[in-house]
């Protein structure tokens, strides 16, 4: 990042997104979903309050077909108002599909205003033989609002495949533009093909954006260093400028990783959502 340049927009897609929510509150202060626009590849059951009627509002889209294919783009757009308080999980994971034509691609434009609460947290996705897999989070974010971004990938069979690759991009700018974050993170095949060597076949990060107060209450749950995570590895370090945590989990298999996942995650909500 050079300066304070404003981030680039994503680039120009012909169709609208797949999946576009906003969240915000009702007359009596519980989050519900205010407007909402679902096409193929995704169905979105009705979402529920698991911790009381003013608890965060989980949603679960589900996707259909066979996963994502080689040139497909998948884009949502989130937008959680203030004070509202969302969930959204993933129902299961997403199978890549061997990238004939070109990588399958998802794009994530997200918003929190002040007092929101966002949590995103994918299933990971299954790379299969040759696939390739893009992904693009762009993030507008108040500096009263709290969000979580976790997502990752395993290899199919866990095993090597030099022609798998993988790429993702978070960029964070405040609401006025301004430029906050930007994570660039990608592995090619032939590195993929040396981790698969030292048993590592399933990859996941976790982003963690707070003001200073809620990640006080969070930093003895993800103490800085190295984490706790049966059949693989995992750290926690903090973001520039004090803008949060970042964990960064490897491990044996997806199961592995699924499960060290949700130990993350409970930590995580129990201190954010109560």
């Amino acid at each position: 990042m050079t300066g304070c340049a404003a981030f680039p927009p994503f680039p120009a897609a012909a169709e609208a997104p797949q999946l576009s929510l906003t969240i915000g509150l009702d007359s009596s202060a519980r989050s519900r979903i205010l407007r909402r626009r679902v096409s193929w590849p995704w169905s979105l059951p009705r979402g529920y309050h698991l911790h009381g009627a003013r608890g965060a509002l989980t949603v679960l889209p589900q996707a259909a077909g066979a996963g994502l294919l080689s040139g497909d783009l998948w884009q949502h757009e989130i937008r959680v108002e203030r004070h509202a308080r969302m969930r959204l999980i993933e129902a299961g994971s997403t199978a890549v599909h061997t990238a004939r034509t070109g990588p399958g691609e998802l794009r994530w434009q997200l918003a929190a205003e002040a007092g929101a609460k966002l949590a995103l947290f994918a299933q990971p996705f299954v790379m299969m033989a040759g696939a390739r897999l893009l992904q693009r989070t762009r993030l507008r974010l108040h500096p009263h609002a709290v969000v979580v971004l976790a997502d990752g990938f395993c290899l199919s069979g866990g095993a090597a495949d030099a022609a798998r690759d993988w790429r993702a991009e978070l960029t964070v700018e405040q609401e006025d533009g301004t430029p906050l974050l930007r994570d660039a993170q990608s592995v090619s095949g032939s590195e993929l093909a040396r981790l698969v060597q030292l048993h590592q076949s399933a990859f996941a990060s976790v982003t963690l954006l707070a003001p200073p107060s809620v990640l006080e209450v969070l930093r003895p749950a993800l103490p800085e260093g190295a984490f706790d995570c049966d059949q693989g590895y995992a750290a926690v370090g903090p973001l520039r400028r004090g803008a949060g945590l970042s964990l960064r989990l490897a491990c044996r298999d997806g199961g592995a990783l699924t499960r060290a996942m949700a130990r993350v995650q409970d930590r995580i909500e129990r201190r954010i959502f109560g």
